[in-house]
């Protein structure tokens, strides 16, 4: 099991001065979120997998095999920081920063629309300074499922970010979340409603499909998702002069036409089909 902080916390392991307990005192006076387990067993583990070189001094940078060694564990910047290096643990120590940063970087929306979002707000960051934080405190991307579902139950992680957590490969789920923030697309035009009605409608759908037992009630939810879907994509297809009907959305119709319970998605292909003879 990992945790988010694993390269802010190999570079306090690779402070040689520091007693493990000493690790963990800073550990928690940065609020670290995550320590899988008992913490020092944890920490005995990463250092296992340190092989640090011959003479090995990472505070003087003519000493290559140190340099090569901190660049090889992903801690070079911890060592000779950058301004978004310093930026980056500026938000860790603030609680009010640190939430909203964490939440954002939970969701899959991408890090510019996090930075101009943040920045919106106030609060001075750049691309790099978000790339950095995620790199050392909040890194999503070292966890397996289960494992972010297990750190977003964690008290310390807070409500806000718990509920991202949970939509870190749901896009749609994000941007309601972002939404109940207080951030909203730059430009919420007509495509931009008409593609998330179309989108919601598919998904939710499936996941009756899922879901729901077999039953009349199944087939009326799914004959007006579906009937929703083909709406809003005809108001699309409208507003894009007429241009062909998604494909992407005939390839999935097309996949669920296979399936018993979707006897809607054969009946929107086969009007689609209508509609290019007519």
């Amino acid at each position: 099991m990992d945790c988010p902080s694993k390269y802010f916390i190999k570079y306090l392991l690779s402070d040689r001065t520091l007693e493990l307990s000493e690790v963990i005192r800073i550990l928690e006076d940065y609020h670290v979120v995550y320590l899988p387990g008992r913490a020092v067993d944890y920490l005995r583990k990463l250092l296992e997998g340190m092989h640090f070189p011959p003479n090995f001094d990472p505070k003087n940078p003519s000493h290559t095999p140190s340099m090569d060694f901190l660049r090889r564990e992903g801690i070079y910047e911890m060592w000779y920081p950058t301004q978004s290096t310093r930026k980056a643990i500026e938000i860790q120590r603030s609680p009010e920063m640190r939430e909203l940063v964490m939440a954002l970087l939970s969701t899959p929306i991408s890090l510019k629309e996090a930075c101009d979002f943040l920045v919106e707000r106030g609060i001075d960051v750049d691309i790099a300074t978000l790339q950095e934080y995620r790199h050392y405190f909040w890194n999503l991307a070292l966890l397996t499922q289960a494992e972010r579902s297990q750190i977003a139950k964690v008290p310390i992680t807070g409500q806000m970010v718990s509920a991202a957590i949970s939509c870190y490969k749901d896009s749609l789920g994000a941007r309601v979340l972002l939404w109940k923030m207080g951030y909203s697309p730059p430009s919420l035009d007509k495509e931009t409603i008409f593609v998330t009605l179309r989108d919601l409608a598919f998904y939710n759908a499936l996941d009756t499909d899922r879901n729901m037992k077999q039953g009349n009630r199944k087939a009326v939810a799914l004959r007006n998702y579906f009937e929703m879907v083909l709406q809003a994509q005809n108001k699309l297809d409208e507003m894009l002069s007429g241009q062909e009907f998604s494909q992407e959305l005939v390839k999935s119709l097309q996949v669920l036409e296979e399936k018993p319970s979707f006897p809607a998605a054969k009946y929107l292909l086969k009007d689609k089909n209508e509609d290019k003879v007519n």
